[in-house]
């Protein structure tokens, strides 16, 4: 049985929990027409951003619009909602079988 997708609590209007799961990454991909695969930190729009979080947060809050979650979003906090956003979307992936190459990495994404 699959393992539920973890919660990666992230302060914005109060504390709120970011979930990447499969529907958080088809909301994403149907809203921003991007493909949620081929997105790198480096090139994340501010449009992007707001599309993640919005996507990550309807779970928990259906009535959340974009307007809403770009209101909680400021120069003060995006470095903090940016790890957040790639501590979540870490946490969503399948972890790698031992010996099939399925999953990311174990050792987690280069620092480099």
């Amino acid at each position: 049985m699959p393992q539920p997708v973890p919660l990666i609590p992230i302060t914005l209007d109060k504390e709120r929990h970011l979930r990447f799961d499969f529907n958080a990454i088809c909301d994403f991909e149907q809203t921003s027409g991007r493909d949620f695969t081929a997105l790198s930190v480096e090139r994340v729009r501010a449009s992007d951003l707001r599309i993640l979080i919005w996507a990550a947060l309807r779970w928990e809050d259906p009535t959340l619009t974009l307007e809403k979650v770009g209101g909680m979003i400021n120069p003060q906090n995006m470095g903090e909602i940016g790890a957040q956003i790639k501590k979540a979307v870490i946490a969503g992936m399948p972890e790698e079988k031992e010996g099939t190459g399925d999953g990311p990495p174990k050792e987690g994404p280069s620092t480099g």
